[in-house]
């Protein structure tokens, strides 16, 4: 219990089941239920396993013990929107578990680790995508044209562990 006490007190190391260093975290009041609705995914860290992909948008909504997802992918190379259906069951003060069916050919299985969040405007999160070992960031916004308050607070959060917006790549196609 100590030991639970200290870790909501101090910036800890997180490392995810698959050897994915997450690094130092200092966001630890991370509430789903006022998570739950839409985001749209605008900013991300460079991916090749999300290279065929413009923008995401997940819609997570409140279902019994657990969330369902709906993620839509713009697929560049089809140049159409892939549907990818999914749930959140496991979440605590600092991350949430995105899971998809075995059968479902999405990289996003994973946990997010939170960097920070204003629940009506945006958050910035730290997850590793499917068999990678390195972490992607990522900042979500409530909607697809955030104003400059939201992009500043995002900035903000990312600025707290030396990084900003300009460090990420921005997804195409999140006006379609």
């Amino acid at each position: 219990m100590l030991f639970l006490i200290a870790l909501s007190f101090a910036g800890v190391i997180f490392t995810s089941s698959s050897g994915c260093d997450i690094g130092a975290l200092n966001f630890n009041s991370f509430d789903f239920q006022k998570f739950n609705g839409p985001w749209v995914w605008l900013y991300h860290t460079k991916s090749d396993q999300e290279s065929p992909f413009g923008c995401l948008r997940d819609n997570f909504i409140p279902q019994g013990d657990r969330s369902i997802s709906t993620t839509v992918a713009y697929n560049s190379q089809e140049k159409s929107n892939q549907e990818f259906q999914g749930f959140v069951k496991e979440s605590n003060s600092n991350s949430y578990f995105h899971d998809f069916e075995d059968n479902v050919p999405a990289p996003w299985k994973t946990t997010f680790y939170i960097m920070g969040v204003d629940y009506n405007q945006y958050v910035v999160l730290k997850g590793c995508l499917v068999g990678q070992n390195i972490p992607y960031t990522y900042a979500g916004f409530r909607v697809a044209n955030p104003d400059e308050n939201a992009l500043e607070a995002a900035n903000k959060t990312l600025e707290e562990y030396g990084m900003s917006l300009n460090d990420l790549v921005k997804f195409p196609n999140c006006d379609l």
